[in-house]
C-alpha cells in the first residue's frame, strides 16, 4: 500500500502546499501521516466502506483525502487558501 499510493499522496500535497503559495514544504511528511492516520481510523473504515466504480477510482479518493488534510491543515496555522 505504501509503495503503490505514497509518491501520489505526497505529489498532491506538495502541489497543494505551493498553489496556497506554502514555500516550506517542511511539513510535507507530517501531512503524509496524517492522510494514513485518516485512512486507518476507526479500523480502516474509509478504506473498507469505499467501492470504486472505475479504475482508478482508488487514486481519485486518495487524491481527495490527501486535499482535504492540506486543507485542514492550512485553516489550523491560519495560513491562506488559494481558490482553485
Amino acid at each position: 500500500f505504501h509503495r503503490r499510493y505514497q509518491p501520489v499522496i505526497s505529489r498532491v500535497i506538495r502541489a497543494k502546499l505551493a498553489r496556497s503559495g506554502v514555500s516550506d514544504l517542511s511539513r510535507v511528511d507530517d501531512l503524509i501521516q496524517e492522510v494514513y492516520l485518516r485512512l486507518f481510523r476507526d479500523g480502516a473504515r474509509a478504506l473498507r466502506q469505499f467501492a470504486p466504480r472505475h479504475a482508478n477510482a482508488d487514486l481519485a479518493f486518495l487524491k481527495v483525502i490527501a486535499c482535504n488534510v492540506v486543507t485542514d491543515s492550512l485553516r489550523k496555522s491560519g495560513s491562506e487558501i488559494a481558490l482553485e
